[in-house]
């Protein structure tokens, strides 16, 4: 066998071997090492314990692992989350911010044709200033709100 194409194998299975046991991890599939002393094996802390911990995967079979991806594929795939409502509330927020720029550009073009325009001018710039803001916090929210909707589907699922 070439030599590069066994160090590629090599280099992927030790990928696939760490992908699987942080897996395994995430699952709650994992048993604790305890130790007293902080070092680079043991980097977590236990406040319960009052000693620092490593975590290791549990000993299974490759067929066991394929079993444990077939359940927690499908009970990913299962999760559909609804946000109908944040959907609509960012359409609604896009318009809103269409209009308003339109809004002031309108201002500020009576700016440019009335005797006194400064007022229109700086209404104009505080309309787009403000709808900028309203636009960004209402989008921030929209993505909060998205978020947690995807934080509780995965404990749920």
């Amino acid at each position: 066998m070439d030599p590069k194409v066994k160090e590629f194998l090599e280099a992927a299975k030790v990928k696939e071997k760490k992908e699987r046991d942080e897996h395994l991890i995430s699952l709650g599939l994992a048993k604790r090492e305890y130790s007293d002393k902080y070092d680079d094996n043991h980097p977590q802390y236990d406040y319960a314990k009052k000693q620092y911990f490593c975590e290791s995967p549990i000993d299974i079979t490759d067929e066991e692992y394929e079993e444990i991806k077939k359940i927690t594929e499908k009970s990913h795939d299962e999760v559909r989350i609804r946000n109908g409502a944040e959907k609509f509330l960012g359409v609604i927020n896009i318009i809103l911010l269409i209009i308003e720029i339109l809004a002031a550009i309108v201002l500020i073009c009576i700016s440019f044709n009335t005797y006194n325009g400064e007022v229109y001018f700086l209404s104009g710039l505080g309309v787009i200033f403000v709808s900028l803001i309203s636009w960004g916090i209402t989008k921030v929210l929209l993505n909060i709100s998205n978020n947690l909707h995807q934080i509780n589907a995965k404990l749920k699922g």
